[in-house]
Order: structure tokens, then C-alpha cells, then sequence
């Protein structure tokens, strides 16, 4: 890791080898998302939906039957 670190900071290094090793030390350096796993906009907008449904808007219970 470090030495990708060095290659991509060295200016002297080729371009090509600089970008190259910067794309592999990328998924280490920055962390994705949400614990490792992106949403898409599917999965966002279920996550929403499913956030408000709780508290004010959430579904009451349903009436009380007396049988007899």
C-alpha cells in the first residue's frame, strides 16, 4: 500500500504507472457507503419508504371485535 501511495505522489513516475497505481490504492484509501455496500436507487427509495412509515404516519391497530 505504501508503495502505491509513493508511485502516485512521485511526479517523476510515468503517468500511465501513476494512474494505474493510484486506481488500485483507491477501493483502500476510500471508504464506500453505507458499510460497504451501495444503494441504488431502488434500494434508497425502499429505505425511505420504510422510514416513514414509523412514528406519526406509522399503521394504528387495528379495532377491537367482541365475539359472542
Amino acid at each position: 500500500m505504501d508503495f502505491l501511495l509513493s508511485v502516485v505522489s512521485d511526479e517523476t513516475q510515468d503517468p500511465k504507472l501513476r494512474t494505474m497505481a493510484a486506481k488500485y490504492a483507491l477501493p483502500y484509501v476510500k471508504a464506500k457507503k453505507s458499510g460497504g455496500e451501495a444503494l441504488g436507487k431502488k434500494e434508497e427509495k425502499q429505505e425511505k419508504a420504510k422510514q416513514a412509515q414509523t412514528g406519526r404516519f406509522s399503521a394504528s391497530k387495528p379495532p377491537l371485535k367482541i365475539i359472542r
